[in-house]
């Protein structure tokens, strides 16, 4: 059930002094920051530290359970991406809201098995895809050796807009590591287009 948000605005304090224009904006604000809270973070305090975003309209219903560690947070946190992408397309080099609901999930371990499950979806490439792609934006997420198998993951992956999204995040994320994981999968990569982007990136990390 998404939110029927009544058409009054309503005016909110933040510590950085910026307003969000709308109710809309006010809410999906509220939610993220419950979110996170809800999720990974019980004793955090949403007084203590309110960041605006750009609007995204998300479900009530990823707020209303209680904190656990198991298959419902996953779903809690899968649902409030899809409600992310399914208003706004990931487009390259555009911000997109659904950063920030990666970047609030990704300082609990359960949440990396988490995203990497929804990364290496195979029932769902756009949604995979664009959750990859959000991930790569971010340049401290989990260790070098998860981002490292997280890309070789992606990059075995029939769909092709998947392999894209990890050599983007590869790239973004770099290291040898990295680097020699792109150049063993660069012979099994039949698109061209995508082969030739490959060794580029090949190229440029071996710099």
């Amino acid at each position: 059930m998404r939110l029927d948000l009544p058409r009054q605005p309503r005016r909110m304090e933040s510590p950085r002094s910026s307003i969000p224009a709308s109710r809309d904006a006010s809410l999906h604000d509220w939610c993220l920051a419950e979110l996170r809270q809800r999720l990974y973070e019980p004793s955090w305090r949403m007084e203590n530290l309110v960041v605006w975003w750009c609007a995204a309209p998300l479900d009530f219903a990823t707020l209303d359970q209680a904190h656990d560690d198991g298959d419902a947070g996953r779903e809690r946190l899968e649902r409030a991406l899809r409600n992310a992408f399914d208003a706004d397309s990931v487009e390259d080099g555009v911000s997109h809201p659904a950063e920030q609901i990666v970047a609030a999930a990704v300082g609990d371990s359960s949440a990396l098995d988490w995203l990497s499950r929804l990364v290496l979806d195979a029932e769902s490439p756009t949604f995979a895809a664009s959750t990859l792609r959000c991930l790569g934006r971010l340049s401290d997420v989990g260790t070098a050796a998860w981002r490292v198998g997280l890309v070789r993951g992606a990059l075995s992956e029939e769909d092709v807009q998947v392999r894209d999204a990890a050599l983007q995040a590869a790239e973004s994320w770099g290291g040898i590591d990295m680097q020699r994981a792109l150049a063993e999968r660069l012979q099994f990569e039949r698109v061209d287009w995508l082969r030739d982007a490959m060794q580029d990136v090949v190229e440029s990390l071996r710099g």
